[in-house]
């Protein structure tokens, strides 16, 4: 059975020939904090979380973000390379995990090019006294 054109959850390719897909590791910038949720880096054009497969890519993100207690966090996912989508396979209940985009290194360099085109996402106000370090991009 082919994939469904634009797969809504990761239950949608149960079934499905999954030529071209890959297990991979892909990262991205998050707050650091001790409650629950996650506050990413996102674009600010189209609200996506900035996902990459080299974390070294996370680098000219976080010189372009707001200074917080920030981590880098990654996860295993199953992606198409050609458009770029991808599943976590770490959610809690896996077949509803909703997809999302990995931006390759062209993509990124596109967006650094535009003014201020990332921020945190929004919801975790304040910040940590702590010095601010810089997360590890390798």
């Amino acid at each position: 059975m082919m994939i469904p054109r634009k797969p809504e959850r990761l239950a949608d390719l149960f079934g499905c020939d999954l030529a071209g897909w890959q297990i991979a590791q892909c990262h991205f910038l998050e707050l650091a904090h001790g409650l629950m949720g996650t506050f990413p880096a996102i674009t600010v054009e189209g609200r996506e979380v900035v996902a990459v497969l080299d974390k070294s890519l996370l680098r000219q993100v976080w010189d372009r973000l707001e200074q917080r207690q920030d981590k880098v966090t990654s996860l295993v996912v199953v992606m198409n390379p050609t458009s770029g989508i991808a599943f976590s396979l770490e959610n809690y209940d896996k077949t509803e995990a909703k997809p999302f985009r990995i931006l390759t290194g062209k993509e990124l360099d596109a967006l650094c090019q535009k003014q201020s085109p990332f921020e945190w996402a929004p919801g975790l106000f304040g910040g940590s006294k702590e010095p601010i370090n810089d997360p590890v991009f390798v």
